[in-house]
């Protein structure tokens, strides 16, 4: 694996050196941020609820599934996935139930879908 220093602080008067060393992984984490239409919001997640079903019963690729709803909104949905390479989200995309929310997004939510990825750190 491919491994970088990343040096964090380094003070010219007291000098202090911090590092984490870093590996480069395949894994990946995504969280997907919903704002669902107020009447659509139990379609939403019974959709996403059969997803996950899916994803654990016939993804080994996807490790992390899971959906919470904010505390403060309860229309913003909130789905955190952790994938263990790009076949896994390729493999998680072409689901039956994925394809089918997919198709169905528009309709059920106030705009698009926030996608925020990140990769994972050991």
């Amino acid at each position: 694996m491919k491994r970088n220093v990343v040096e964090f602080m380094r003070w010219e008067r007291a000098p202090f050196v911090c590092s984490m060393e870093l590996k480069t992984t395949m894994s990946f984490i995504q969280l997907v941020t919903i704002s669902a239409k107020n009447e659509c919001r139990a379609r939403i997640l019974d959709l996403l609820a059969g997803i996950r079903d899916e994803a654990r019963e016939r993804e080994p690729g996807t490790r992390i599934y899971d959906i919470a709803i904010s505390k403060d909104d309860q229309n913003l949905i909130f789905v955190w996935e952790e994938y263990a390479s790009e076949e896994a989200i390729q493999a998680h995309r072409d689901g039956a139930i994925c394809r089918d929310f997919l198709r169905e997004r528009a309709e059920l939510m106030t705009g698009p879908m926030k996608v925020q990825r990140a990769d994972r750190l050991p």
